[in-house]
C-alpha cells in the first residue's frame, strides 16, 4: 500500500524540463553579460520563479553534471563544459 503524499524521486537523467533548462539559460547568459555567476536573487528573477523553485532546479542541473556550486560563497556556480567533465 502506498502511503498518502508518496511521491517517487524523479530520474534526474531523463530530459530536463524546460524551466531547468530556462535556469541554465538565466545563468549562460548572466555570466556572458556580466562576467559574474548570479545570485540566487537575480536567478529568480530571471526565471521568474521563487528562490525555492530556483534551488530545486539548480540541484537538478548539479545532479545532472551541468554546473557545481559552492554552498559557502556567494556567486559560486560554475559551467561545466561536457568536454572538460
Amino acid at each position: 500500500m502506498v502511503k498518502r503524499g508518496y511521491r517517487e524521486k524523479a530520474d534526474l537523467n531523463r530530459t530536463i524540463p524546460e524551466r531547468t533548462e530556462q535556469v541554465y539559460r538565466c545563468i549562460s547568459a548572466y555570466i556572458a553579460e556580466q562576467g559574474i555567476p548570479p545570485t540566487l536573487a537575480e536567478l529568480a528573477a530571471c526565471a521568474h520563479l521563487s528562490r525555492g523553485g530556483v534551488l530545486r532546479h539548480l540541484d537538478r542541473l548539479e545532479a545532472q553534471g551541468r554546473i557545481r556550486r559552492d554552498f559557502n560563497k556567494k556567486r559560486s556556480i560554475v559551467l561545466i563544459d561536457k568536454k572538460d567533465a
